[in-house]
């Protein structure tokens, strides 16, 4: 990935997202960035990532085989425990 190309896809997550301030759009972007999706960047990310990715999870999966994403060698570990905020 070039420089010009993630200065883009930071430019754009801002305009799909408008976040308060830089520190919340560079969290943010840190974790979601990239995806083209819409983010409710008043939500803690801890929440969106179950809502949208672990709720998620076997249609992401699929997804990803199609791109040609290899997944056996990746084995989800829980980082946190989503019942408490960050």
């Amino acid at each position: 990935m070039t420089n010009s190309k993630l200065l883009e896809q930071f430019r754009s997550f801002y305009f799909r997202n408008y976040p308060d301030d830089m520190e919340t759009q560079i969290s943010y972007f840190a974790v979601f960035g990239g995806l083209g999706w819409d983010i409710d960047t008043t939500k803690p990310i801890s929440t969106l990532i179950k809502t949208i990715i672990l709720d998620n999870y076997d249609a992401l999966h699929e997804k990803m085989q199609g791109i040609g994403f290899h997944t056996r060698y990746f084995f989800p570990i829980p980082l946190f425990d989503f019942g408490t905020t960050l």
